[in-house]
């Protein structure tokens, strides 16, 4: 006969205890010298064998009783196979380790801490004597397969795990590394454990879930989908932290927006605090319905030049890892900016002197510095520190002064040309041929388009999501640049050239072509009728001057798991220090990935070409997935159709899981003996003792 547990057969000593007990309690008779002994001996002789054969019959039946339940207990008339099963488990452990586990239900514990509490029960019994096979799976950013093989080091693993990771969930990746697993260890007829909180926007590989778990339901695998979530789940996130501009300059207001999202089911508010380096500058409260998403927007003055910590918090709720959120706030230092005309115009009313005045000279709180010069003076010192060279319609450009251009481009210098109707042909010419020395595309100056008979163009916007004309997405502000008549201006061809903005005929209106930058719409009230209508063409500078001047292009936000742009820091050297201050040891800048929420810092230093060392601080914002702030189960349909008839759904007491809630299938379950025969026997047993020790009992008291 087979058994299920025949471990359970260590316990058969334990059938002496009844003997011993009989053996200690003997009665032991002792003689007497008296008158009636004789009498006496007679009466002993007769009831002796009475008695030895009642003692008898209560150590036997008690005896029977304890071997009854030890019989039980090993599991009778398992077939081999069954034996076979339990004696050598497989078990496999997949843990959702998303940001989403660490909500916290209302006895303050995780779903993630649910989820290792019954894991390590799944795995408790197991053994290497017996042949058991573990494997614990993380899915959390990736999959990570923790241990496989020894049960014991599944559970240690497990201790070892404190809390989940702030990603988002690969339950697909770690399915596939059971598959692959099984094709190295041919894991038959092995059980699968999935504990998660099964969130909806996790489980959105439909097509591609149902296949592998078909697959491994075709290998034979037992699946168990255990839902460790909390049956009610109300958060609200943190979702948005933007800056508009995204790099002001110094002492220039921006608009800080910071969005809040209720998952709830019920209103609340929440206080948000604004940091500037750790310095609360900022509060408010927000009020917030039921799914509702609310934002606070906050004006606020750039600090001096450099990158700055601008962080958002909002009280911790059940849902800790989305209450905060970082940005690093890049101010640049203001453009320089060199203002190249015709020194008879400086002192005019001519267009240039308009724009130039536009431009802010002299003054401290114009977002730009500006300098002017001739061209006629204009050489390569000039230009050293000159972040944009405009070009305001000069007369003619010497060669001394082009060289001094085109050296200035060489190193990546940035060129704007107002190329009015007042452009000469002898400049255009020049420009045609610098651009023909930087190996651009050709461009041709051509002639100027007036409107003598009173009639005027307007601009088209071909590109809204050029970031010069971002402004004029809004319906609001595109007439203040598409309505303004302009009365005259240049053609220009360059069908290679990029151009987002242009005039109704088609003409370009502005044209760029890495950093050579042409604009034939000016804001000059002589050739358009400003007076008479506001020009939208002035925000339109103002962004483009922006837009052509010095900024920041390393990404800074980021969002977790993405891998930290150092290599574009240009340092060859330098330590990472994550948000927590750990000091991490890196190799290769592109093997660093961003795994915890706030600011991190890389710390390097650069050697000056005259020995000098400069110390310098890159920072990095990194914030969670926003979709793991929203907790919602994934629907009941979604669930049903992706899991096999082979598995089952599993609530724990903390949640609830809709769909079936079937216990586990398995052969091996269903081939076992009923226990109840032997229960009833056991039963009768224990009556029948009692009954014969009770008559016993009575019978010495008579």
């Amino acid at each position: 006969m087979n058994f299920a547990r025949p471990e359970v057969f260590y316990a058969l000593p334990l059938a002496l205890i009844p003997l011993l007990i009989h053996l200690w309690n003997r009665r032991r008779f002792q003689p007497h010298a008296f008158a009636a002994m004789r009498f006496l001996e007679e009466a002993i002789r007769r009831t002796k064998r009475r008695l030895r054969l009642e003692q008898l019959l209560l150590l036997a039946l008690r005896t029977l009783a304890l071997l009854i339940i030890i019989f039980v207990l090993a599991g009778p008339g398992a077939n081999a196979e069954r034996a076979a099963n339990v004696s050598a488990r497989s078990e496999i452990i997949i843990l959702d380790a998303s940001l989403s586990m660490s909500h916290r239900n209302e006895d303050d514990t995780t779903a993630f801490q649910r989820a290792k509490a019954r894991a390590q029960s799944s795995l408790r019994g197991m053994t290497t004597q017996r042949g058991d096979f573990a494997a614990l799976i993380l899915a959390g950013r990736q999959s990570l397969v923790l241990a496989a093989g020894d049960p014991a080091a599944c559970r240690r693993a497990l201790g070892d795990l404190e809390t989940p990771e702030e990603s988002t969930v690969h339950i697909l990746a770690a399915l596939q590394d059971i598959i692959t697993l099984n094709s190295e260890l041919n894991l038959t007829r092995a059980r699968v454990h999935i504990y998660s909180d099964f969130q909806a926007t996790s489980w959105h590989e439909q097509d591609e879930l149902a296949d592998v778990l078909s697959q491994l339901d075709a290998l034979g695998f037992s699946i168990q989908f255990v839902n460790t979530g909390a049956a009610v789940r109300p958060n609200v996130g943190l979702l948005e932290l933007s800056l508009e501009p995204a790099h002001p300059s110094g002492q220039e207001s921006a608009l800080v927006q910071i969005r809040l999202r209720n998952y709830g089911e019920s209103e609340t508010s929440r206080e948000i605090t604004l940091l500037l380096n750790d310095s609360p500058i900022a509060r408010h409260t927000l009020a917030l319905a039921p799914g509702s998403e609310s934002s606070w927007l906050v004006p606020i003055v750039a600090p001096s030049a450099g990158q700055h910590r601008l962080t958002a918090h909002i009280p911790t709720d059940e849902l800790r890892g989305d209450d905060t959120r970082s940005l690093v706030l890049v101010v640049e230092p203001r453009p320089q900016i060199l203002f190249v005309q015709d020194s008879a115009s400086q002192q005019s009313n001519l267009p240039a002197a308009a724009f130039l005045r536009y431009l802010g000279l002299d003054d401290p709180q114009s977002p730009w510095q500006t300098l002017t010069q001739s061209p006629s003076e204009l050489s390569a010192i000039d230009l050293q520190g000159i972040d944009i060279c405009i070009l305001a319609d000069p007369r003619q450009i010497p060669a001394l002064a082009a060289d001094a251009l085109l050296k200035y481009m060489q190193n990546d210098g940035q060129l704007l040309v107002l190329a009015g109707p007042q452009l000469a042909g002898q400049t255009a010419t020049t420009l045609e041929g610098l651009a023909a020395e930087l190996a651009l595309p050709p461009i041709d100056f051509q002639g100027i388009r007036p409107q003598s008979d009173g009639s005027s163009t307007r601009l088209h916007i071909r590109d809204d999501q050029h970031p010069a004309l971002r402004f004029f997405q809004d319906e609001r502000w595109l007439p203040l640049l598409t309505e303004v008549p302009h009365r005259a201006f240049r053609i220009i061809s360059a069908p290679s050239w990029n151009s987002p903005l242009a005039f109704e005929d088609g003409s370009p209106a502005f044209l760029e072509f890495n950093k050579f930058s042409v604009l034939a719409a000016l804001p000059y009230p002589e050739w358009n009728r400003m007076e008479e209508i506001p020009s939208g063409t002035l925000p339109f500078v103002h962004d483009l001057l922006r837009y052509l001047g010095p900024r920041d292009n390393i990404q800074r936000a980021l969002t977790i798991p993405a891998v930290l742009p150092l290599s574009e820091t240009k340092q060859s050297q330098g330590q990472l220090v994550s948000p927590d201050g750990l000091q991490l040891d890196w190799q290769s800048p592109r093997a660093v990935r961003a795994t915890q929420a706030g600011i991190w810092r890389f710390e390097s230093t650069r050697f000056l070409p005259n020995g000098d060392t400069l110390k310098q601080n890159d920072l990095f914002a990194v914030h969670p997935p926003s979709s793991e702030s929203d907790l919602r189960m994934a629907a009941p349909e979604r669930l049903q159709a992706l899991i096999p008839q082979s598995s089952a759904l599993v609530p724990t007491a903390n949640s609830v899981l809709p769909g079936r809630e079937a216990q586990l299938h398995s052969t091996t379950q269903s081939n076992a003996p009923h226990p109840w025969p032997w229960f009833s026997a056991l039963l009768a047993i224990l009556l029948f003792e009692s009954l014969v020790a009770y008559r016993i009992d009575a019978r010495r008291a008579a």
